[in-house]
């Protein structure tokens, strides 16, 4: 489906299991600010998937992989609203979208995936216009939203969400890129350093690199104020503050192994860490016990990092 062609020498590919470039880090300053709203012809050099040297095959496993873990690889489960949320989560990665009025401490996110698509891939139609570029969700409630599902009204958007996979998984790695890219700004200098240390070692290897993009569009950043219950934030900014600090060597050519022993440990640091913050995230919800009936489910989806 992706058709657009790489501009210059693409940079390492951490699917293709090697580690990423220090140089990739000093790119986040020309990239940060160069988001969802680009032209078409500026996209060319900056989209996120790109940048990291991955190909149209990687984004699809990225992408089913997230369309398994938010909705059971099921096409009725890309069109949802819980009747445990006041608000409808829609595409693989059950993109958020707010009705009017509604203040809640989420960020919304599938107004910017209809711009996303919109700027970069202008060559896919995107069904209902009027409709997709609103940033107020055109449903007032679940029941008004699960009628117009029934009716066949959203059919031609749930096709889109079906047949475009890798637009939304690039969607998501440029929502990971840019996030990560602004994620320690407001953190001291010293700690910041840790945590560059900590994002680096995760991006070395293709797992920690899903886990990195996954946990940013399953759970956040944890850097926006509004995602706090109690003053304690649930995102990867507190995942990563939460990991232990370790020193790594770094492998030469035919140790293969040592770099595998040392992914493990760090990729095993980050579920720990991950399921920890969550827990206490439970702990901390007005409706604690709302919350707790899905910890299980999230810890679950965590542990699934240590998965290939």
């Amino acid at each position: 489906m992706l058709k657009r062609i790489y501009v210059g020498k693409p940079h390492v590919n951490p699917f293709g299991s090697l580690p990423l470039l220090p140089l990739l880090f000093g790119m986040l300053v020309l990239t940060s600010n160069l988001s969802m709203a680009t032209t078409p012809q500026e996209s060319k050099t900056v989209l996120a998937w790109q940048i990291l040297a991955l190909t149209p095959s990687d984004l699809q496993k990225i992408g089913a992989r997230i369309y398994q873990n938010e909705g059971a690889s099921k096409p009725e489960n890309l069109l949802f609203w819980s009747e445990k949320e006041p608000f409808p989560s829609l595409g693989i990665a059950h993109f958020i979208w707010l009705p009017q009025g509604l203040d809640v401490p989420f960020v919304q996110t599938f107004p910017q995936l209809m711009l996303f698509s919109r700027h970069n891939f202008p060559e896919v139609p995107i069904p209902q216009i009027d409709l997709l570029y609103s940033n107020v969700a055109p449903w007032p409630n679940r029941t008004a939203f699960l009628l117009a599902k029934s009716s066949g009204e959203l059919q031609e958007l749930q096709s889109w969400l079906e047949d475009n996979v890798d637009i939304q998984a690039a969607f998501v790695v440029q929502r990971f890129w840019e996030g990560q890219a602004r994620l320690f700004t407001k953190v001291a200098a010293e700690e910041r350093e840790q945590l560059e240390t900590k994002l680096q070692q995760m991006m070395r290897f293709p797992a920690g690199l899903f886990a990195l993009i996954d946990y940013a569009n399953f759970k956040g950043f944890g850097d926006d104020p509004r995602e706090r219950y109690q003053g304690e934030g649930w995102g990867l900014l507190q995942v990563l503050q939460r990991m232990p600090n370790r020193i790594l060597s770094n492998p030469m050519p035919g140790e293969e192994r040592v770099h595998s022993l040392q992914s493990t440990q760090v990729l095993n640091d980050f579920i720990e860490a991950g399921q920890a913050v969550l827990a206490q995230r439970v702990a901390l919800a007005p409706n604690s016990q709302r919350e707790i009936a899905w910890l299980k489910g999230w810890q679950a989806r965590i542990a699934l990092y240590a998965q290939p």
